[in-house]
């Protein structure tokens, strides 16, 4: 019996040598020609055949070892992952792994992503701070902090990802999260801060793609280093990014090369067909570049896949009325102004703007203008609200003898930059409200 082991283990460093070098093919024949199939045998046959995408047969090679180990139980619960049964990976972890084993971080972090695919965030979280008591990778903390957000516990998020920079000060992806982070929940110069800190290795560490859009997106938008921008984007050294090259496209769309832009979206959009945001920089070049039929149908597009926001519904109805198809453009602006997200200042003076325009209904249009007024004074810091906006407010006030009752004429708005969205609005009366709003996606 024990020669027989030695027999079977004695060809193991042969066919680890091969897998190591990338010989997958040369491996797998060694191991038939030997015929002595060992238990570090299969698990190498298991992996080459996950990474020939035969997660099946992976499977098949990993049950067949008859051993206690954990490494094999964790490669069979990666496998179940990618095909999707996150129930069954809880019960093989539950029943077998933490029983052989149970301060495996490893361990407490797969079950952890399991029950967050499940959408029980509870019992993820509980299982990533087992994680975290044994180890202090930075894995546990980067998905206990995405568990904290979905529950929009932000000031939670925060503090773990704080907490893991403490234990890794200079972590590209956790400083990167955390600025972000900081950024996008009141903190914003904080944020910057922290992300300009990363400036400098986003310029000499290429190919970190998160790390090079958070720097280029602050660059490019509170800074106006578009030069800066477009060189961190390139280091990045990833062209398959939707994301890289979306914000491209914004750079040279600020620089009023809209034909270098438009062809950076729609790149971007082969990427990713189904982004609502690329959909809603192309309808808003087109509608820039007067061309309503193209406009309309990336903004039609993008009203779909953002679930009816009233901002895509309000440039929509720019689009009809350009069009000339006033039925469907009034009823586009009815559908922005009482969307169930709430009420947004860019569709409601959009409205306003159309009915004055077209003498439809100026008690309505005055209507739109004192609600327009009081989502200024409740929101005044927003970005929503920025100087071309409020002229062209200023201007239909004026038109319909408002303008000294209108608040924002007796006290200037604070205007605030934020990383994800920049506005380059033309609202005026002449062209019927056409503020175009480019949005960045800073962090995919």
């Amino acid at each position: 019996m024990t020669n027989e082991l030695k027999n079977k283990e004695s060809y193991n460093w042969l066919y680890h040598l091969h897998y190591i070098r990338g010989e997958f093919e040369t491996c797998e024949k060694q191991i038939q020609k030997h015929n002595a199939k060992s238990e570090y045998a299969s698990y190498l046959i298991g992996l080459i055949k996950l990474r020939q995408s035969d997660v099946k047969g992976a499977i098949t090679e990993f049950t067949s070892i008859k051993s206690n180990e954990t490494t094999y139980v964790k490669a069979i619960a990666r496998c179940l992952m990618l095909l999707g049964r996150h129930s069954n990976v809880c019960e093989l972890i539950r029943e077998s792994g933490l029983k052989l084993s149970p301060n495996d971080w490893q361990l407490w972090h797969i079950l952890g992503t399991a029950y967050m695919h499940l959408g029980q965030i509870s019992l993820a979280k509980d299982a990533f701070q087992h994680s975290l008591q044994a180890t202090n990778q930075i894995e546990p903390f980067l998905l206990l902090s995405q568990c904290h957000l979905i529950e929009s516990d932000t000031k939670s998020a925060i503090f773990v990802i704080r907490r893991a920079t403490e234990l890794s000060p200079n972590d590209a992806t956790l400083n990167t999260k955390l600025g972000l982070l900081l950024f996008a929940n009141g903190m914003s110069a904080k944020g910057v801060d922290k992300l300009m800190q990363l400036s400098h290795l986003s310029a000499n560490s290429p190919g970190n793609l998160s790390l090079a859009l958070a720097v280029g997106s602050v660059l490019q938008e509170i800074k106006m280093d578009i030069d800066g921008a477009l060189y961190r984007y390139k280091m990045a050294n990833n062209f398959e990014s939707p994301c890289l090259w979306n914000n491209v496209a914004i750079c040279f769309a600020s620089r009023k090369k809209f034909v270098a832009a438009v062809s950076c979206l729609k790149r971007a959009l082969y990427l990713n067909t189904l982004d609502w945001k690329i959909n809603y920089n192309l309808g808003l070049l087109n509608l820039q570049l007067r061309q309503f039929a193209s406009a309309f149908h990336y903004l039609k597009t993008a009203a779909t896949l953002s679930n009816g926001l009233p901002n895509v519904f309000s440039l929509l109805a720019i689009c009809l009325e350009n069009l000339e198809d006033d039925t469907n453009a009034r009823q586009a602006h009815i559908t922005a102004t009482k969307s169930p997200h709430g009420a947004f200042p860019l569709p409601l003076l959009n409205y306003a703007i159309y009915l004055h325009t077209t003498d439809m209904d100026r008690d309505l249009a005055i209507e739109l203008l004192m609600e327009y007024e009081q989502c200024w004074l409740k929101r005044r810091a927003n970005i929503d609200f920025d100087e071309n906006m409020i002229k062209t407010a200023t201007k239909l006030a004026q038109a319909l003898n408002l303008s000294s009752h209108m608040a924002w004429t007796k006290e200037p708005p604070t205007h605030h930059a934020i990383a994800n969205s920049i506005n380059d609005g033309h609202a005026d009366s002449e062209n019927k409200g056409n503020t175009i709003k480019e949005e960045n996606q800073a962090d995919c």
